[in-house]
């Protein structure tokens, strides 16, 4: 192999944290997990019923059907 130059590889700090900051990280990681997953919950529930209310059934339409009704969906939920 030939000679590719001179590489630099970034540095990164570390910075000890005592076993109480390290567990409110912890519990802050843990919170955000729990509100994504209620977002996603809501989310799907929403749309769920949003097809159910316009008699859709996206498991028989070609799937660029399916993205424009998702994006249909999307539009009348956020105005909602």
């Amino acid at each position: 192999m030939g000679d590719f130059g001179e590489f630099k590889i970034a540095k990164l700090n570390q910075t000890a944290v005592s076993d109480v900051d390290q567990l409110v990280l912890e519990e802050l990681y843990s919170l955000r997990r729990e509100i994504n997953s209620v977002k996603r919950e809501v989310t799907d529930e929403d749309f769920l019923d949003y097809l159910n209310i316009n008699d859709v059934d996206i498991y028989s339409m070609p799937v660029s059907n399916v993205l424009t009704i998702i994006a249909n969906a999307q539009s009348d939920l956020k105005k909602s």
